[in-house]
């Protein structure tokens, strides 16, 4: 059986509880979310990657934590065209 992976991408810059009930709703929808932080050298950003990177990720072990019977949540940081990160993460949609 093949795992439903989703991807929700973005700069979240920062983390919203906008974007982490998004997230939480996706939980319970696929197999497995993975939040993809763009890096954008084109863009001005208030945190640095490796910020948004941490405090996603500590937003998110809360979320999960919360509910453990749903979707496990991957934060990574990704270069490059969002459908080239989705294709090698092996999602099947994007959020």
């Amino acid at each position: 059986m093949t795992a439903h992976i989703a991807i929700y991408a973005g700069s979240f810059d920062p983390i919203t509880t906008g974007h982490l009930d998004v997230v939480k709703r996706a939980r319970g929808m696929f197999d497995k979310v993975i939040l993809g932080i763009g890096l954008n050298p084109d863009k001005q950003t208030l945190l640095s990657c490796e910020k948004r990177v941490s405090l996603a990720t500590t937003l998110v072990e809360e979320l999960v934590n919360e509910d453990p019977g749903l979707a496990p949540v991957e934060v990574t940081s990704y270069e490059g065209l969002t459908v080239d990160f989705a294709k090698a993460s092996g999602a099947a949609a994007l959020i």
